[in-house]
């Protein structure tokens, strides 16, 4: 008889998320984040996204405060994009707010690189040990 069951409970407390489009503009930013962003990142996400194009949606509430992707934002300011991918988190308090761009920032520090699992690192890797 298997199991079924879900660790953590499917959609509680995701609602239904939604992409939308919000001009740069109209995004109140660097209000909310206490996280810095080197120019280096800044260039380096310029040209992830001229390259492969803005694929990860930012994050802001109803007030279009971004809680997620500014340094995304001012990559894309530089391209010139007018307008980025969104989507609006409508069912956080303040508090929540608050504690989620800690938790978003704090946590993505938590990871390490698995190098044999990072593309061209074992290929690189062996190249090296035949010389």
């Amino acid at each position: 008889m298997s199991d079924n069951r879900s660790l953590v409970p499917l959609l509680t407390n995701s609602p239904r998320l939604q992409i939308e489009e919000v001009p740069i503009a109209q995004l109140k930013r660097k209000t909310l984040n206490p996280r810095r962003h080197p120019e280096k990142q800044i260039i380096m996400l310029s040209r992830s996204i001229d390259h492969f194009g803005f694929l990860i949606p930012c994050l802001v509430d109803e007030e279009n405060h971004l809680l997620s992707g500014e340094a995304r934002v001012e990559a894309a300011a530089r391209l010139g994009m007018p307008k980025i991918p969104v989507i609006r988190v409508q069912h956080l308090s303040d508090a929540e707010k608050r504690a989620y761009i800690i938790a978003d920032n704090k946590l993505a520090e938590l990871g390490s690189w698995d190098s044999d699992r990072r593309p061209g690192i074992a290929a690189r890797t062996s190249d090296r040990e035949r010389r």
